[in-house]
């Protein structure tokens, strides 16, 4: 139920910071509104400012910013009214679905009681919790190179990759290291990350590139992108992608700052 409160939320969150544009925006917009003339298909466009007059004022075609402004605050009236609606909905419903108790009738046990039953609908930090302790076929590629330890205590192949796994750890988001992804073909894919994205629980990859001024390097990780599409893993929906050069390294913030819109996590 915690994943439905959360969209629920992310909605709400979304249609107040849109409507504190659109109200912005009112403020601001000319007075009257626009209306629109089609004749021998040739639109042209009226401000009406005066209290019943249906016609207007023309607006010549060089202040084609009036009629965008005049277009723009018939929407954003039009905007603020359905979005107060939808507002109005969404709060009815997250107070109904703050209701029910089913998510919690299972966390609401000691932990001798968790310990004995078996819990109806996983709860997410139990689901997240069996995702990360299940074990998995890891990249058996080069096993030495894998030097550098992550706050967690498992060993990565570079500097760069122990600082996404601690961003990841820092926000909470279950993964995994190099874990085999079969692809349709019958080959075996070996993301740097595979997260659980526990609002949907499934699977997004992440890749670190790292080498991109590197001739060689950037043609592979071309072709290894193009093969992530041919199986219909598309970057910003299931899959995420960070890259650097020896001129450019990774940003830790920005990639935070990725992670946390993609996943939909506050900024605490």
């Amino acid at each position: 139920m915690y994943r439905i409160e959360n969209i629920i939320k992310l909605r709400i969150e979304a249609l107040d910071c849109a409507t504190r544009i659109a109200a912005r925006e009112l403020r601001r917009a000319p007075a009257g509104r626009l209306r629109i003339s089609t004749r021998n298909k040739h639109d042209r466009f009226y401000r009406v400012a005066k209290q019943f007059d249906t016609s207007g004022e023309y607006i010549p075609k060089k202040d084609s910013k009036m009629v965008k402004a005049l277009a723009q605050k018939d929407y954003a009236e039009r905007f603020l009214k359905a979005a107060a609606e939808e507002r109005v909905y969404w709060d009815k419903v997250l107070k109904k679905v703050s209701a029910f108790a089913t998510d919690t009738a299972y966390e609401a046990l000691s932990d001798k009681r968790k310990a004995l039953v078996a819990p109806y609908i996983l709860p997410d930090d139990k689901y997240a919790q069996l995702w990360q302790e299940a074990e998995y076929a890891a990249s058996p590629y080069n096993v030495e190179n894998k030097k550098h330890p992550t706050r967690r205590g498992e060993l990565v192949r570079s500097k760069s990759e122990v600082m996404i796994a601690n961003v990841l750890d820092d926000l909470g988001i279950p993964y995994r290291y190099e874990q085999g992804l079969r692809l349709k073909d019958g080959h075996i894919y070996y993301p740097d990350f595979t997260l659980l994205d526990l609002r949907s629980r499934e699977e997004v990859y992440l890749e670190h590139f790292g080498m991109l001024d590197d001739e060689q390097y950037f043609a592979r990780a071309c072709t290894k992108m193009r093969k992530y599409e041919e199986n219909g893993i598309f970057p910003g929906v299931s899959l995420l992608v960070t890259f650097e050069t020896s001129f450019s390294p990774l940003n830790a913030e920005l990639t935070r700052n990725m992670l946390r819109i993609f996943f939909g996590k506050s900024a605490g």
